[in-house]
Parts: C-alpha cells; sequence; structure tokens
C-alpha cells in the first residue's frame, strides 16, 4: 500500500518542480525588469537634478 502512494505523489511532484521552474524563470525575467526600471528613475531624476542628460552622457559607455 505505502508503495502504490508513493508512486502515485511522483507526478504531483514533477508537476511541482514543473512550476516551481517556470517561477524561478519569471523571477529572473522581473528581476531584469526591475534592474532596468531602477536605472531609468536613477537617470532621470539625476538628469532632473543636473537640469540635462550632458553628465549621465559623459558617464555611459559609447
Amino acid at each position: 500500500m505505502g508503495r502504490g502512494r508513493a508512486f502515485h505523489l511522483s507526478e504531483p511532484q514533477g508537476n511541482v518542480r514543473s512550476q516551481k521552474k517556470a517561477v524561478e524563470e519569471e523571477m529572473k525575467q522581473l528581476e531584469k525588469n526591475l534592474d532596468m526600471l531602477k536605472f531609468k528613475c536613477w537617470y532621470y531624476e539625476k538628469a532632473m537634478e543636473d537640469g540635462n542628460e550632458d553628465e549621465i552622457h559623459a558617464m555611459l559607455p559609447d
């Protein structure tokens, strides 16, 4: 009885692992999006403080 039950649990475990992997991949993408938004916030705040984008452009690679 215990053996059969463990066998049946392997399928849901696989589904949970698949869902976990999908969520982890989505979190990676969301982290990239968040990083870009943080950069944009910094960029516009800095430009507003300076009154232009000249100093920012000097910092950025070509």
